[in-house]
């Protein structure tokens, strides 16, 4: 939160010196307009204040977009965003091996760590290991890893998607193979190679996921939980909140704030006006990747690009697009994208 606050204070301060870009300003604006519609129509349904803000809290996060494009402004300085993605992916990989590791052998006592990170309210504990949200940044570090030219990169992507899989958490896995099946499609050269590398993708699919399915264990609940949040939003969905949502601090019955579907929170809240706005955003990435003359460019660009598809894929079914842990990744792609798209920048 300090660091929020101190970004701000420097974007502030930068305002008077120098211009911030107009792509920038105007999703700004789109976005506090929304928010501020969204705001209105959930206190005019009922919605309790505390309620509202704590729906806005994480979506307030989406104005550092102001921040992002003024810090990250020439090549030199979207190289060093690739090192940080890279090394912090690296950091947490090792973290969490280090910690397997220790509670595999008894070295630390799982009482004691479990009592430590649940009082965080950052790590939770399944019958099968224990989750951490920042975890998707193993996903966003492996696809940065595997499209780079050099080969040892290679060995630390195959860690990487190793840490993954040893989260057993299914949305990692089915998002991160998603994304790289649109890739090898939509993107890579269509021969031969292209068709045997989804053909390999597929049957790794299909071998790996029955193991991968029984070793999480009964679903059952999680996924009820699911399938009963959608049909009570349907349920109470109406012509008015098909557009514009039944407004912040609105929830349903079996999630009265936060839901686990992202995208199915954004529209029971925020309807087609709130979805709209994050895949015009979506478009707007794939557009400026597409406008991207230099190879060299496009290669840097690739796995920003890719990360962005990855989380909007996880979205599906988890909440990332509308808070901070994704948001970020979106955010910065768009600066990133900018600056390797104007070739006086890049």
């Amino acid at each position: 939160m300090v660091l929020f606050f101190i970004a701000q204070v420097y974007t502030i301060a930068i305002l008077f010196k120098q211009k911030i870009n107009s792509q920038a300003i105007t999703l700004f604006l789109y976005f506090i307009s929304s928010l501020l519609l969204s705001a209105s129509i959930g206190l005019l349904n009922g919605a309790e204040l505390d309620l509202v803000l704590g729906d806005i809290k994480p979506l307030s996060y989406f104005i550092m977009v102001l921040f992002f494009s003024v810090v990250i402004d020439n090549h030199q300085r979207v190289m060093l965003v690739v090192k940080a993605v890279k090394s912090c992916s690296v950091i947490l990989m090792v973290i969490y091996f280090a910690i397997l590791t220790g509670l595999y052998f008894k070295l630390i006592p799982f009482s004691l760590f479990y009592e430590r990170m649940t009082a965080t309210g950052e790590v939770f504990f399944r019958p099968v290991g224990f989750f951490y949200k920042g975890f998707l940044y193993l996903c966003v570090g492996f696809l940065f890893f595997l499209f780079s030219d050099k080969k040892s990169n290679k060995l630390i992507a195959a860690l990487l998607f190793l840490s993954i899989v040893l989260t057993f958490t299914r949305g990692f896995l089915l998002s991160t193979a998603a994304t790289l099946i649109a890739y090898t499609i939509f993107y890579a050269r269509r021969n031969v190679k292209t068709l045997i590398k989804i053909f390999l993708l597929a049957a790794s699919l299909v071998l790996f996921t029955p193991w991968f399915v029984a070793q999480l264990g009964d679903k059952s609940e999680s996924n009820l939980t699911r399938i009963v949040t959608y049909e009570q939003v349907t349920e109470s969905l109406n012509p008015f909140s098909f557009f514009v949502g039944h407004g912040l601090g609105i929830g349903v019955a079996e999630r009265s704030e936060h839901m686990e579907a992202s995208f199915l929170e954004i529209f029971h809240k925020q309807g087609v006006v709130g979805l709209s706005f994050w895949f015009l955003i979506f478009l707007m990435i794939i557009w400026s990747y597409s406008r991207i003359r230099k190879k060299e460019c496009r290669d840097i660009a690739l796995p920003f690009v890719l990360s962005t598809v990855l989380i909007y894929i996880q979205t599906v079914t988890n909440p990332y697009l509308n808070n901070p842990i994704g948001m970020s990744m979106i955010l910065i792609t768009l600066s990133v994208l900018r600056v390797l798209g104007d070739e006086k920048l890049a």
